[in-house]
């Protein structure tokens, strides 16, 4: 687990110098100036901390906190605005009264639709959604529906929501049954603001930031491996190593999400591998050891692309459990093993997508400890790997 979050938060960390491109936008200061030029389109999931910013797409790169900015669109895709609101603190203490605490904050929200009332969205830290509605006056209103911890660790529902649009949305044809069957998601939300402003006689411009769809694709794909076998008994001072090639046969199941400009996605691979290794001549095994290894594993891991015009470098995080394993070190003198514990392991690969669907990558194996089901020799076993694999997305 150590490895896997400390190779986690290298991906992240080494995001940051993933190739963005700029769009054309603009940001308002908050002396109210506008500043036209070209930002740097990250797809917040997030309300943004900051944004990158360039007067003229060849010229020096500015970054501009929140708390500098008024508002600030990309071309129509996007739009934010920076409001003063109060965050809520979902676990309660018994000073609370069952009702919740609030921290006020300066923060860019998320406009999903535009018109003579405005929605809004933000997501936290803890990835808890709140929405919110701007009239035509500029008055905000933060829609309340969430779940709270009662001292006693019991969870209740914290919800004001119908109530305050019921007061705060006025139209002679706007009907309160449709207050009455509304749930707290954002479609349904962005319908009732649009049948709102719809009753104002005023059109709504809508801004389907993250209502991108998450795409899936199947990868099959064929590898050559590189292992490198370890065995070592300090006991009688034996230590000893076989390398050997093999091959891999896999299918990679991809979901990309659709936030961060398509950068994150989700792997799950089940693969088969296999290889053989023979040493010659050993110490105290002097006709030579071999080891042969197949097996049938299931691996889960995150990618992260770094975009760039013509190709897309990516790196590759995974982890490894062997569902099935026919494991044998035959040893011309000592007494053999044939059966081991199936131990998971990780890796991690760094490729080139060509094309949008041919994948090239090449992916290294930690080293992991195997331990023989009956340890007979008192061997310490370790096993490396570095595989070159190519894919092609069907679909």
């Amino acid at each position: 687990m150590k490895q896997i979050t400390l190779v986690f938060l290298f991906l992240v960390s080494f995001s940051c110098s993933a190739q963005v491109l700029f769009e054309k936008g603009y940001y308002i200061n908050m002396d109210g100036e506008k500043n036209e030029g070209f930002i740097k389109n990250e797809e917040w999931l997030k309300a943004p901390k900051s944004i990158s910013y360039k007067k003229e797409i060849d010229s020096k790169e500015f970054k501009i906190l929140n708390t500098e900015i008024k508002e600030f669109g990309i071309d129509g895709s996007l739009k934010y605005k920076n409001f003063l609101v109060k965050i809520y603190n979902p676990n309660l203490t018994e000073a609370d009264k069952r009702k919740p605490s609030f921290t006020e904050v300066e923060i860019l929200l998320n406009k999903l639709v535009e018109g003579e009332a405005n929605l809004y969205v933000y997501i936290g830290s803890k990835m808890n959604t709140s929405y919110f509605v701007e009239n035509n006056n500029g008055d905000l209103l933060q829609l309340l529906n969430f779940r709270v911890k009662l001292p006693n660790n019991k969870l209740t529902l914290y919800s004001t929501y119908k109530k305050d649009l019921q007061l705060f949305l006025k139209c002679d044809k706007f009907i309160d049954d449709k207050l009455e069957t509304l749930s707290y998601k954002k479609k349904k939300l962005m319908n009732l603001i649009t049948s709102y402003n719809t009753c104002k006689n005023n059109e709504s411009k809508f801004f389907s930031l993250n209502s991108k769809k998450i795409i899936f694709n199947f990868i099959p794909k064929i590898g050559l491996s590189y292992n490198l076998f370890s065995l070592k008994n300090d006991a009688i001072k034996f230590n000893e190593s076989i390398n050997g090639f093999g091959y891999s046969v896999a299918s990679e199941f991809e979901i990309i999400f659709p936030f961060n400009k398509r950068k994150w996605s989700f792997l799950i691979e089940p693969a088969y591998i296999s290889y053989e290794g023979e040493l010659e001549s050993a110490k105290f095994n002097s006709e030579g050891i071999s080891v042969s290894d197949s097996r049938f594993k299931l691996g889960l891991g995150l990618r992260h692309y770094f975009l760039m015009k013509n190709y897309q470098l990516y790196a590759t995080g995974k982890f490894s459990r062997p569902l099935s394993s026919q494991k044998s070190v035959e040893f011309s003198e000592f007494e053999n093993e044939n059966e081991f514990d199936l131990v998971g392991f990780f890796s991690l690969g760094f490729g080139v997508r060509l094309q949008g669907r041919i994948y090239t990558e090449l992916s290294i194996g930690f080293p992991v400890i195997e331990v023989p089901a009956d340890n007979r020799t008192n061997m310490n076993y370790s096993t490396s790997s570095a595989t070159i694999t190519i894919g092609y997305k069907l679909f």
